[in-house]
């Protein structure tokens, strides 16, 4: 996985309860994923992780959900 944006550390020192209803922004999953904004968006989309609606054009990714996608794709080193 690629490093922490600064915003996901800050997501990280929350109390544990919060922290998968943590928002993250696109620019934030786009650094995660090691793609562009579109190619986040569309990658996101595809996987069918749930998005919050905030407005009609902007809907973001829990922290939890996220973070299950990219443990899912994690692979172990032979």
């Amino acid at each position: 996985m690629a490093a922490k944006p600064h915003r996901i550390a800050v997501i990280d020192a929350l109390p544990t309860e919060m922290q998968d209803h943590a928002l993250v922004g696109m620019k934030d999953a786009a650094a995660l994923l090691n793609v562009c904004v579109p190619q986040a968006r569309k990658i996101i989309r595809d996987a069918g992780i749930p998005l919050v609606e905030l407005t009609e054009r902007k809907k973001l990714p829990r922290w939890g959900a996220l973070r299950d996608f990219l443990m899912s794709r994690e692979t172990v080193a032979a």
